[in-house]
């Protein structure tokens, strides 16, 4: 895409036996359609990546009793695009997912990583609302490429989570120059790869989350309990690979459910490393 562009996909589940997903309502934009799976569904990139200009978006419902999964077909490669005078446009791309879970009902969300090239500007911004009795296990990994070390691009990444309308957690984190406090010892210390799973589940005893910290190579990470009934998980270093590692030790130690463990385990070996 070159230029400004607004695009927006949606997908809407029920629950059939057993809670197994079902589309309800399905609608692709320019940018992204899913495609339908036993699992819940793949979205799929069209070949356009987001450039400056760009305004892309998904809205997923998840109804009543169903438990969905969203992946993705391949890693979404933010550019900063053709800016040929006279243009006047944005320098930035937005990528913007809202996501709504019903009682009693589950999402795993863990698409490809998010890549950085090409000095872009790139934000992605999640919003999740659950309603009491759901559960939600978030993913959301991104990384500078490094063909292009000369000149890299900042992804920055926002996830707010609200259950019951009470927020859980509101988080932003950025790599990449164009982010002020990258390089920040207090911050991510100038990582290349983010690493972020956050796992709410009502069921769960309280006292059961717990924090831990974890360090697997150039990797780093922490695990801190949530507001609500869930936990936290970030690690930051040079190597996805690194990341993942990090992230496998202080689930086994932060008190995440069995269910969230294996579907993230599931997702890590499905997914390609970057």
């Amino acid at each position: 895409m070159t230029g400004t562009s607004t695009a927006l996909a949606t997908v809407r589940f029920r629950a059939g036996i057993g809670g197994e997903p079902i589309v309800a309502d399905m609608s692709a934009s320019a940018a992204h359609s899913f495609q339908p799976a036993r699992w819940g569904a793949t979205i799929v990139n069209s070949t356009a990546h987001p450039v400056a200009g760009d305004h892309l978006g998904l809205n997923v419902t998840v109804g009543v009793g169903c438990c969905a999964e969203i992946r993705s077909a391949a890693p979404t490669l933010a550019r900063r695009g053709s800016r040929r005078p006279p243009w006047s446009g944005p320098s930035s791309s937005t990528f913007e997912v809202t996501a709504t879970v019903a009682s009693d009902a589950m999402l795993t969300w863990h698409p490809e990583p998010g890549v950085a090239a090409d000095a872009c500007q790139h934000r992605s911004d999640a919003n999740v609302e659950l309603a009491s009795s759901a559960r939600l296990l978030w993913q959301d990994e991104f990384l500078l490429e490094r063909r292009n070390e000369s000149a890299p691009g900042t992804w920055s990444s926002r996830l707010r989570v609200v259950r019951d309308g009470w927020p859980v957690v509101c988080t932003e984190l950025a790599v990449g120059p164009g982010s002020p406090l990258w390089e920040s010892p207090a911050v991510l210390e100038g990582a290349r790869v983010v690493t972020l799973v956050v796992v709410v589940d009502p069921g769960q005893v309280p006292d059961q989350w717990c924090s831990a910290r974890a360090n697997e190579g150039s990797a780093t990470g922490v695990a801190l309990p949530l507001a609500g009934p869930g936990v936290q998980i970030v690690a930051w270093g040079d190597e996805l690979s690194g990341c993942r590692a990090t992230v496998d030790t202080m689930i086994e130690a932060c008190g995440v459910p069995e269910w969230a463990a294996g579907r993230w385990r599931a997702a890590r070996d499905v997914g390609a490393v970057v």
